[in-house]
């Protein structure tokens, strides 16, 4: 009987995950609706850690800065080190300066060592594009 509703549940969740996808890849190169980003939000928040890491991957790739304050919040309380690896590299994608500054503070005091060089490394490649494209916007001025 539990086996059934595990099921039943793995089942409801799997499909909330590709209604998501779906709304998502229909709307990349449209403006996305309000309840689009507002699911999305929802699976970054979830408990269920597959649906999170692909609402975080697909915020990253999609770069919704509407997603940005929800992944920091996810950044602060995620267990699982890769997880905030992959919350930090949506939040290089989306460039938004709030969502870095977080990635910064990861990387000066995350309990992981991998997670510290990495985030480190994702923010000095942000501080790199962003000192490039601004010489290069001064040159052209």
């Amino acid at each position: 009987m539990n086996n059934l509703k595990y099921k039943k549940s793995q089942t409801f969740l799997v499909t909330a995950m590709l209604l998501i996808i779906v709304s998502l890849t229909t709307f990349a190169q449209k403006p996305v609706s309000r309840n689009a980003i507002d699911n999305l939000i929802t699976g970054i928040n979830s408990e269920n850690e597959g649906l999170r890491r692909s609402a975080i991957y697909f915020a990253g790739k999609y770069e919704y800065a509407e997603t940005t304050e929800a992944l920091v919040a996810q950044l602060k309380e995620e267990d699982n080190p890769n997880t905030r690896l992959l919350i930090a590299n949506a939040l290089f994608r989306i460039g938004d300066p709030f969502g870095m500054e977080a990635v910064l503070k990861i990387s000066q005091s995350d309990s992981n060592a991998k997670v510290k060089r990495i985030a480190g490394a994702i923010y000095e490649t942000f501080v790199l594009v962003n000192s490039s494209a601004q010489e290069t916007q001064l040159a052209q001025d």
